[in-house]
């Protein structure tokens, strides 16, 4: 049986992307304080690709990257001392408000 959502943001998902994967700027409130720039790390993040990866991928140094995640974290509210593992949520954040299908969605 699956687990109903607790949250707002659990709540909303709802239809995904062709290719799986929520498109830029289809998002809601939680991804207005981001740039595009960083939108678009956070779309990498959530198909899987690692810093160096997404380093690799947008010809930026790894330490730039670290530092574009490090403004997502910040800028979505995580915090990376809680219990949270702060790359888990913000990826949880981006499907939700780009309307992704949720597991357990019927």
């Amino acid at each position: 049986m699956p687990v109903p959502p607790t949250t707002a943001s659990e709540r909303s998902c709802s239809s995904g992307h062709s290719d799986g994967i929520p498109s830029i700027r289809d998002s809601g409130k939680p991804l207005e304080a981001l740039s595009f720039k960083h939108i678009e790390v956070l779309r990498l993040m959530a198909t899987g690709y690692t810093n160096e990866h997404i380093a690799r991928v947008k010809g930026v140094a790894l330490s730039t990257v670290e530092r574009w995640t490090a403004e997502i974290f910040r800028d979505l509210g995580i915090d990376g001392k809680g219990g949270v593992n702060p790359r888990v949520e913000a990826v949880r954040q981006f499907i939700a408000a780009a309307g992704h299908r949720c597991r357990g969605d019927s």
